[in-house]
């Protein structure tokens, strides 16, 4: 737990240092990659297309840099059935996952409660290790 803790803070700090420079999407150095985003108001969840390597252990952090309390989804693309999830209280939630077969994905960052969208900085999306392909649906 505290490993995660610790991959948790690394990616808010690595968020924030980002933001400030104005990117989207950020590799991390061949460890995974990082989607620096904002939600909230209106927009109340963000997808995005993932293919991942089969048979392949992945972790999936997310870290909101606002208040409130943001959830994690990961999606069968295919099915449209919920793989996993991560709903505590708060805005740090993780996913781990080994793949099989089925590479497909959509993960969902989802504002259960709190982000107003003119005042919460957003979050930072981290897959680590990196992902096939990754874009933004919708």
């Amino acid at each position: 737990m505290k490993v995660l803790m610790f991959i948790s803070l690394m990616v808010a700090m690595l968020g924030m240092l980002v933001s400030a420079l104005g990117e989207r999407y950020v590799s991390l150095r061949g460890l995974g990659t990082a989607v620096i985003d904002e939600i909230g108001g209106s927009d109340t969840y963000d997808e995005y297309s993932v293919t991942l390597k089969p048979y392949t252990p992945y972790i999936i952090v997310l870290t909101g840099l606002g208040r409130g309390d943001l959830d994690l989804y990961l999606i069968d693309r295919l099915t449209g059935a919920i793989v996993k999830r991560s709903t505590s209280l708060g805005d740090g939630e993780v996913i781990t996952l080994e793949t099989g077969f089925a590479t497909d994905y959509v993960v969902k960052v989802k504002v259960s409660s709190g982000y107003s969208y003119k005042v919460d900085p957003g979050y930072v999306l981290a897959i680590l290790p990196k992902p096939v392909t990754i874009s933004q649906r919708g």
